[in-house]
């Protein structure tokens, strides 16, 4: 990667320093693969800039291992959702995005579990 952040919108302050210099793509997957010092620079953005906390589900971990377990977003209000830009970056000196829908999925209520509203999971690991 030639830059060292991942910004959300496109002239926007909002910005994640990175440490990856490194990037694997593959398109046959529904997820990106990304360092965890890098995810948790983008959760600290997600959450100081948008109110959406994301973290591991402890019981994901156990049963998909530490790297494959999916962060689980609270906060993720349709309101908060809404704020969330698209997410920038350069590869090989190209700019590249990455649409909110691909990196934060809206999760829809649970009709067992009572009360419980707004998440979004993080489809990066």
């Amino acid at each position: 990667m030639n830059s060292d952040e991942i910004k959300f919108g496109k002239n926007s302050k909002n910005v994640a320093k990175i440490s990856s210099s490194n990037v694997i793509l593959d398109t046959g997957l529904s997820y990106a693969l990304i360092p965890s010092k890098d995810i948790k620079a983008m959760t600290d953005l997600l959450n100081s800039n948008y109110g959406i906390s994301c973290s591991r589900d402890l019981s994901d971990v156990k049963a998909n291992g530490a790297n494959l377990a999916f962060p689980r977003c609270k906060g993720c209000t349709s309101e908060n959702y809404k704020k969330v830009e698209d997410m920038y970056f350069k590869l090989g000196g190209q700019d590249f995005v990455m649409p909110k829908q691909s990196f934060l999925k809206e999760e829809k209520p649970n009709q067992f579990r009572t009360g419980e509203t707004g998440f979004c999971n993080l489809m990066l690991a």
